[in-house]
């Protein structure tokens, strides 16, 4: 591991380091995107998207969720969860959001090994700077 400086300040990087760390990251997201897992993800996605028992449930799952709580209506929401996750279209997507999510902890880990601290928990996206 070389010797990589950390902090909450990205400008200590000269330009042509932050460049090079920017093409890294851009490289990256490049190659995710071309995964088997992030392929079939979104692929799913859009079929759950228009799956009609997959929108009929998830309206009403919003609408009761929406309204005042109480047990009876919580149970209804349940009720509700358990008939969406019966769903095969579903199913598919959870399976594929999973695959994915391993793939991307996988990522972590290797990046993570490289730095030697836990890159997900310290990645910042870029905007407005207020931490979100």
């Amino acid at each position: 591991m070389s010797n990589f400086r950390l902090t909450s300040d990205p400008s200590f990087l000269g330009g042509d380091a932050m460049e090079k760390m920017n093409a890294s990251a851009n490289q990256l997201a490049k190659l995710l995107h071309q995964t088997a897992e992030f392929q079939e993800l979104l692929r799913l996605a859009r079929l759950v998207e228009q799956d009609p028992d997959v929108i009929r449930l998830i309206l009403q799952i919003r609408q009761l969720e929406g309204a005042y709580s109480g047990k009876e209506q919580d149970d209804s929401v349940q009720k509700l969860h358990t008939q969406l996750e019966a769903l095969p279209a579903y199913q598919a997507y959870v399976r594929a959001e999973n695959s994915a999510c391993d793939l991307f902890q996988s990522v972590n880990q290797i990046i993570s090994s490289e730095v030697g601290l836990d890159f997900a928990v310290n990645a910042r996206r870029k905007g407005c700077g207020c931490g979100s």
